[in-house]
């Protein structure tokens, strides 16, 4: 019952939109025939546990994100950007040879250097650490608007108030 609705009122309006098209509906873990009238309240009943599941088991796996928010540990999905590296528990430090390089970008830029000096600077002075394949013109706009090095980052960017909603 748990995965045919995310609530009640869904669960029960396909149940009888598929009951008034003639198709049988049968839960098998619950062993409940939603075909069968008499058993609405049943069906009622099944239905607001199973919104009553979905609902704790949004609020833990929002707590376990806040957590690991709280204690700096990110999702193994996420990169980090050229500047830092993640250590073997999850967690993301500075590699100082590339945040050397990228304070640099920083501080031509605001310097008013033009791009392709920057460039070219880069390539001479940061040879060493293979920037020259790394960089290219366009990309220090990227380093430069990225908010994860300005430091504007913003986890969370969406927020749903109600567990029921899916997008």
């Amino acid at each position: 019952m748990s995965r045919f609705g995310r609530n009640t009122i869904n669960t029960l309006q396909a149940i009888y939109e598929l009951r008034n098209l003639g198709v049988e509906v049968y839960f098998e873990t619950d062993e409940l025939y939603a075909s069968n009238s008499k058993l609405d309240f049943m069906l009622t009943m099944y239905s607001a546990l199973a919104q009553e599941e979905s609902r704790q088991q949004s609020v833990r796996v929002s707590s376990g994100i806040h957590e690991r928010m709280e204690s700096g540990n990110i999702s193994k999905r996420v990169r980090p950007i050229l500047g830092f590296r993640k250590d073997s528990f999850v967690k993301i430090y500075i590699y100082e040879p590339e945040a050397i390089a990228i304070r640099t970008v920083f501080m031509l830029f605001v310097s008013n250097i033009k791009m392709h000096d920057v460039d070219r600077f880069m390539r001479r002075d940061f040879a060493s650490l293979n920037f020259s394949k790394t960089f290219r013109t366009r990309m220090y706009d990227g380093v430069i608007s990225n908010p994860r090095y300005k430091g504007d980052v913003v986890l969370q960017k969406t927020f749903k108030s109600n567990y029921l909603e899916i997008y």
